[in-house]
């Protein structure tokens, strides 16, 4: 299969996630790649019989505008530092589902070269619990991933 000069970055809700926005666009731009993001969203498991009559219907909607407007923010910050850029758009996918089957699929199905994730989940007792999400990205992915650590990130 050819591989294209696509990458696509998982990002959660964390601040983790605001600086891989701008981590993975800076290497968009030094490398022209085609740069989309995806965040997914956990299914809602309810605990207990009737628990869903509680949630709103409209609340993972709500939700999706809600993240796609705080990611087209941190986009809009990333690309001030570019200004003599050439003019490109951003796919941003609001998916639900467990995180590490989606973000997958999704690389798959778009062709991307490279997923970009953070290094930890946001939550830590599932990570010790079942794993975390870039380690199952990072094994099960069919193109290369790069796990992006906080700090300085110089290349």
């Amino acid at each position: 299969m050819i591989r294209t000069g696509r990458v696509l970055v998982a990002i959660g809700v964390s601040d983790l996630s605001e600086e891989i926005v701008h981590y993975s666009h800076r290497i968009a731009h030094e490398m022209n790649l085609t740069l989309d993001f995806v965040h997914v969203f956990e299914p809602i498991k309810p605990g207990f019989r009737g628990f869903r009559q509680w949630i709103p219907d409209n609340i993972f909607e709500d939700a999706r505008k809600s993240y796609r407007y705080k990611v087209k923010k941190w986009l809009m910050a990333a690309e001030e530092k570019y200004p003599d850029a050439r003019e490109h758009k951003h796919e941003i996918f609001i998916e639900e589902g467990n995180p590490a089957e989606k973000v997958i699929e999704k690389a798959r199905e778009g062709n991307y070269s490279l997923i970009i994730t953070g290094s930890k989940d946001e939550n830590t007792m599932k990570e010790v619990l079942v794993g975390s999400t870039a380690a199952k990205i990072g094994r099960y992915a069919k193109c290369s991933v790069l796990l992006y650590r906080s700090g300085d990130q110089s290349f």
